[in-house]
């Protein structure tokens, strides 16, 4: 694997950003990586997306605090049922979120991503099993489903979501880490 990892480094194709993210996935994906391996920016990005894809409420939460995002309101056909849209700009594509009328529960967010084989490829997350918060928060989706260009690429089975937890520790990096930003990996990896 190791060989492998270095003709990827060397791969022209993407440029530096490229050579940065590849090995270390590699590594991670192989379990190679130290629990002291910088996460590049580009990677960060790209976890950060799921996270709000796989999350709808982070997605109104940050529409809420900038309602500028919101595009145009529309109308689109899933699973046999007229849904309202709520169109999120974003930098990369408008991202749908698809609101059951009658239930008033996301049954799926939908973007577009570049892929540098496949072009334009779309990503889709649906959410089903639904639980209300016990104490009035926010209702939770029990099973999430995201799926590429309609394969299931990443499934979770929530079975206890806690909301709110206080954390009394503040994270510190290892000593021996460097972590640096990028923005233009980062803009890469969104």
């Amino acid at each position: 694997m190791h060989q492998r990892e270095k003709q990827v480094e060397r791969a022209p194709q993407g440029g530096q950003i490229f050579a940065a993210i590849i090995p270390s996935v590699l590594r991670w994906r192989t379990g190679t990586a130290s629990s002291t391996t910088d996460m590049p920016s580009a990677r960060w990005a790209a976890v950060r997306k799921q996270v709000m894809l796989l999350n709808p409420h982070v997605l109104l939460a940050m529409v809420n605090e900038n309602t500028s995002l919101l595009g145009d309101p529309d109308v689109d056909l899933h699973g046999g049922v007229v849904h309202e849209l709520l169109v999120i700009t974003d930098d990369v594509y408008p991202i749908s979120v698809h609101v059951n009328p009658v239930t008033g529960r996301i049954a799926k967010v939908q973007t577009m991503e570049n892929d540098h084989l496949h072009r334009d490829i779309l990503i889709e997350v649906h959410f089903f099993d639904w639980v209300d918060d016990p104490g009035g928060g926010v209702s939770v989706p029990m099973s999430v489903f995201l799926t590429v260009n309609g394969e299931v690429w990443h499934e979770e089975t929530r079975s206890q979501v806690t909301q709110n937890p206080a954390f009394t520790d503040q994270f510190d990096f290892p000593d021996t880490a460097d972590p640096k930003y990028d923005a233009d990996a980062a803009r890469f990896g969104a």
